[in-house]
C-alpha cells in the first residue's frame, strides 16, 4: 500500500465508481460536529483530487456503475430524513442530468460496478424499509435516441443486507449470506445463495457457513468468501470467522482460513489473485481496527503489506496488484483518504 493524495472532503456510505487512474467520489454521509449530507462531487486521476460539479439530488448509500466519464448513481437517502428515493443521475465527466427512475426506491441497495459506462447496470436488495430483494435492470441504448429505463427483474428469494457478493456483469451475479433480521437479539444469518442469470435468480448450495459483513470477490463459476461475522443473540459473544470458501458455479467448498478473523473488511481480487484489508477484529468493539492485509494465492494466505490506515465501511476497487481503497469509517471519525496497492 502507497499513501496518496487525500480527498478534499471525508464522508461514509459515498457514492463511487471508475477505475484506479480516473475515479469518481460523490453523495456522502457526514458525521458530527457537522452531521448531514452533502451532493458535493471529486474526480481522481490517479494521483490527486479535484473538485466537480455537484449532483442535482442530495443523499448518500447509493448504488452506483461506470465509469468517470460515464457513470451513474441511483436510490439511496438523505437530505436529513430517512426517506429513500428511488431517483437516477447520470455524470458524462462534468455534469450531472437526471435520468429514469428506479421502481423500487431503496437505500444501501447491491449494484454492479461495471467498467464499460453507464449503459447498462443493475440494482438488488436494499433498505425500504424493511429489507427488499427487488431486483431491476438498467439498459441505455447508445445508438438510439431512447430515454434510458430500469425495468423489473425477478426478486430475489431471500431478503438481505450485509451479504457477500462477487460477479462479472449484470447477467452474471452471485448474492450468498447476509442477514435477514436487523439487530440482535433477532439476528438471523442465512448461508443462502442465489444466482443472477440477467433475467431471474436462482436457488444454489448454501455456503458452509452462515455470515455477513465478509469480503466476496471473483466470477460466477470461481468466486470467493472471506472472513464475516456472526453478532449471535444476548448474552452470547460476538463470532468473527476467518473462514473461507470457493464457489466453483455450483458448490462451495471450504479451504484454509484467513488468518485474521474480522468483518466489513474491504477486498478486491479474483479466486486465486485476492486481497482483503481493514475491517474490525476481536475482542467485539466498533473501535477495534485492522491494518493488516492478507492475500490469497488460491491455496494459502499470505501477509501483504500493512495499511497505513485504520477503517472499516471502506470501498476499493481493482486487482491485487493495482487496488485502490477509500474513505471509511473509525469512530468518531469520517476518513478522506484514499490509498493505492501496487502488490
Amino acid at each position: 500500500w502507497s499513501e496518496q493524495n487525500d480527498l478534499n472532503n471525508s464522508g461514509y456510505s459515498q457514492g463511487g465508481f471508475g477505475t484506479q487512474t480516473a475515479a469518481v467520489y460523490t453523495n456522502r454521509g457526514v458525521s458530527p460536529p457537522s452531521p448531514g449530507t452533502l451532493n458535493d462531487t471529486e474526480e481522481y486521476n490517479g494521483t490527486s483530487w479535484s473538485e466537480g460539479n455537484n449532483s442535482t439530488l442530495v443523499r448518500f448509500d447509493v448504488g452506483t456503475a461506470g465509469i468517470q466519464t460515464a457513470g451513474m448513481i441511483f436510490g439511496g437517502q438523505g437530505g436529513g430524513v430517512p426517506t429513500v428515493t428511488g431517483v437516477t443521475e447520470l455524470y458524462d465527466g462534468t455534469n450531472w442530468t437526471t435520468g429514469p427512475t428506479m421502481n423500487n426506491a431503496r437505500s444501501q441497495l447491491g449494484s454492479t460496478r461495471t467498467e464499460t459506462g453507464n449503459s447498462q447496470a443493475l440494482a438488488f436488495g436494499g433498505n425500504v424499509p424493511p429489507h427488499t430483494s427487488a431486483t431491476e435492470e438498467f439498459t441505455q441504448s447508445t445508438t438510439v435516441t431512447t430515454a434510458a429505463a430500469f425495468s423489473s427483474g425477478g426478486s430475489m428469494g431471500n431478503a438481505r443486507y450485509g451479504g457477500n457478493f462477487f460477479g462479472s456483469g449484470k447477467s452474471s451475479q452471485v448474492a450468498v449470506g447476509g442477514q435477514k433480521a436487523a439487530v440482535p437479539p433477532t439476528a438471523n444469518n442465512i448461508a443462502d445463495s442465489e444466482t443472477y442469470d440477467g433475467t431471474s435468480w436462482s436457488e444454489g448450495n448454501n455456503m458452509g457457513t452462515a455470515r455477513f459483513n465478509g469480503s466476496g470477490t471473483g466470477t460466477e463459476t470461481a468466486g470467493l468468501v472471506a472472513t464475516g461475522r456472526n453478532p449471535a443473540a444476548s448474552p452470547s459473544p460476538q463470532v468473527y470467522y476467518g473462514n473461507t470458501e470457493e464457489y466453483n458455479g455450483t458448490s462451495y467448498s471450504e479451504v484454509n482460513d484467513c488468518p485474521q478473523a474480522a468483518y466489513r473488511r474491504c477486498g478486491a481480487g479474483t479466486q486465486t489473485a485476492t486481497i482483503i484489508v481493514g475491517g474490525l477484529v476481536p475482542p467485539a468493539s466498533t473501535t477495534n481496527y485492522s491494518t493488516t492485509s492478507n492475500e490469497y494465492d488460491g491455496t494459502n494466505w499470505s501477509s501483504g503489506g500493512a495499511a497505513p490506515f485504520k477503517a472499516n465501511y471502506m470501498d476499493g476497487v481493482g486487482v491485487t496488484t493495482a487496488a485502490v481503497v477509500f474513505g471509511g469509517q473509525q469512530d468518531p471519525s469520517i476518513n478522506n483518504a484514499s490509498y493505492d496497492y501496487d502488490g
